[in-house]
């Protein structure tokens, strides 16, 4: 560590860290805080809904969702996966 000034007369520390320690503690407290909501309000907006197909007309499918669907706005865009069916089983010789 260098020292400006003579030895005596207000001696002060020169360091290559621009921001004290404190203000770090600070920065780092406020990053995690951020990266922790960005998280959960990714979280927050995936919700899970089990529906059945009612009628299907062209590329226009109605599905009830019981009393979930409350959730679901007009317009919303949804991710819909099909039901896993079990493939039979391959018999060998």
């Amino acid at each position: 560590m260098t020292y400006i000034g003579d030895k005596g007369k207000g001696i002060e520390p020169i360091t290559n860290n621009p921001l004290p320690e404190e203000n770090m503690r600070t920065i780092t407290a406020l990053i995690t805080a951020l990266a922790l909501t960005v998280m959960l309000s990714v979280t927050a907006q995936a919700a899970t809904l089990k529906c059945t197909v009612e009628k299907v007309e062209g590329n226009v499918i109605t599905m009830d969702c019981g009393d979930k669907a409350a959730s679901l706005a007009p317009g919303t865009e949804v991710k819909v996966k099909t039901a896993k069916t079990k493939a039979a089983a391959i018999e060998g010789c």
